[in-house]
């Protein structure tokens, strides 16, 4: 046998032996399908009721912001215990804030959660600027979405000293 068709050969099975072991299923991760957002001043929709001056500012409607997550936990789902976690940072405020939704049961196919922004917390800390939203499961990030904001406020603070 020629030195060239040993190589050949070689090559073969060397590639064989790579595709054996690519062949073993990946597993399918969950995925964030997709986060609608909502700002509302008043939940009515339709014009501010008139009221005595005295009282406007306590029957005033909040403002409130909803965020909708849509979301697959694949085709072999999650055990109990996951989590859907959703942070936030608002314009007049320079924490970053935490919002979450636990399973307690496992998880299969597309789901949907609510994360709303409500009451005093808005009225403090005005509209959300930036948002991240991840699927956790044992305390490993599995899927994760996030707003151009929130990617701009991370290399802004990764280069500065704390």
């Amino acid at each position: 046998m020629s030195a060239v068709c040993r190589v050949v050969v070689m090559a073969v099975l060397l590639g064989l032996a790579q595709s054996a072991g690519a062949a073993a299923p990946r597993q399918d991760l969950p995925r964030i399908l997709q986060v609608e957002h909502a700002r509302k001043a008043d939940p009515a929709g339709g014009p501010a009721p008139v009221y005595l001056p005295k009282f406007a500012d306590a029957l005033q409607a909040a403002p409130r912001e909803t965020f909708v997550v849509r979301w697959d936990a694949s085709s072999s789902g999650l055990p109990a215990g996951a989590l859907l976690t959703f942070e936030y940072r608002q314009e007049r405020s320079e924490r970053i804030r935490f919002l979450h939704v636990k399973y307690p049961f496992a998880v299969a196919g597309q789901r949907k959660a609510v994360f709303e922004v409500a009451g005093a917390a808005a009225r403090a800390g005005g509209p959300v600027t930036a948002w991240r939203v991840r699927v956790v499961q044992g305390g490993r990030a599995l899927a994760e979405s996030r707003s151009s904001s929130w990617r701009t406020m991370e290399h802004a603070s990764a280069g500065t000293v704390r």
